[in-house]
Parts: structure tokens; C-alpha cells; sequence
């Protein structure tokens, strides 16, 4: 669910983008180089963490907890709620991608945590 929502949200940006920006002919530029370096750590991070692999959860953990804080930030400036009244259905959509991968992030963070506790620790081995 974690993965389906975050690129159901990323892939979101692209429209929203076109319709709040490209359209109006004032789109400001480098905005695509935060999409990708943090859309490439989430990738990294859901892979090295699905593999097990060092260092997945500590990438993972991190994207996610980044993740939480941009949206409570941004719905601290006043969005909350407001958004999903506007009539855009483009904001809207974004808006409800937003929170559900808000929810997610931190729905994983809980489960990432009681699994961690859940592992025998193998340094004392």
C-alpha cells in the first residue's frame, strides 16, 4: 500500500503541475530536481528495505519521516482541509494523494518500528 500510494502521489505531481504552472506560462524552474532526488531516496530505500539489504530502513525510515514533516508543515500553514474545497479537481486529487501518503508514511514508520523491536538482536549473538 505504502509503495502504491507514494507513486500514485509522485506521479500525481506531473498534472498538477501542467495545470497550476505549464499552462499559465510561469513555471518556476528546478522544481523537477526535489521530484526526482526524493522520488530516487524513496525508490532506494522501499528496495534496499524489501531486500532486507544494510542500510533500507535507515533510508526508508528517513524518506518517510521527511515525508510527515513536509505535510504537517504544509498543512500547518492553513491547507488542512481547505485544499479538498476548492473545486480544482486537480488539487483536489492532489490533496487527497497527499494525505493518504501522509497516512501511510506514518502507518509504515508504526509497523517499520514494531518490527524492529520484534528482531532478535544478533549483536550479542
Amino acid at each position: 500500500m505504502l509503495v502504491l500510494v507514494t507513486v500514485a502521489n509522485y506521479l500525481w505531481q506531473v498534472p498538477y503541475y501542467l495545470h497550476f504552472y505549464g499552462s499559465h506560462g510561469r513555471a518556476p524552474g528546478g522544481l523537477w530536481v526535489p521530484l526526482v532526488v526524493t522520488g530516487c531516496w524513496f525508490a532506494a530505500g522501499a528496495s534496499l528495505y524489501a531486500h532486507c539489504a544494510r542500510g533500507g530502513a535507515a533510508a526508508l525510515g528517513s524518506f518517510l519521516v521527511v515525508e510527515v514533516l513536509f505535510y504537517v508543515v504544509h498543512n500547518a500553514t492553513g491547507a488542512a482541509g481547505r485544499d479538498l474545497l476548492s473545486g480544482d479537481a486537480v488539487l483536489t486529487i492532489a490533496s487527497v494523494l497527499g494525505y493518504a501518503a501522509t497516512f501511510a508514511a506514518v502507518a509504515f514508520l508504526v509497523h517499520m518500528r514494531r518490527r524492529a523491536r520484534r528482531r532478535p538482536d544478533t549483536a550479542r549473538a
